[in-house]
């Protein structure tokens, strides 16, 4: 049997990934808290050719071990997909 996890579209948008996003003001609907919309990861996303899964796991429970050179832990999906406003949720658009 093989395992495959898969980062599922609709968690993040690619305006968030590599960075552009920040500066937005995403207001999260069910805790009404502000969440931050800078990618930490988007220069080395850009600049290195990594991938999520080399700085993230699917579950807080699975161990980290990134599939190229350079990854580091940077949390689970589990854990920051909320904070992205969850699956399917619209990237936040500025007014205007």
């Amino acid at each position: 049997m093989t395992e495959l996890d898969l980062f599922l579209p609709g968690i993040a948008s690619y305006e968030f990934v590599i960075g552009e996003n920040a500066g937005l003001e995403y207001i999260d609907p069910a805790t009404g808290s502000l969440i931050d919309q800078n990618h930490g990861g988007a220069s080395l996303m850009l600049m290195s050719g990594l991938s999520c899964r080399d700085c993230h796991t699917s579950s807080n429970a699975a161990a980290f071990n990134p599939l190229n050179e350079g990854g580091f832990p940077a949390g689970s999906m589990e854990t920051l997909s909320p904070q992205r406003g969850g699956i399917n949720t619209p990237t936040p658009v500025p007014a205007g």
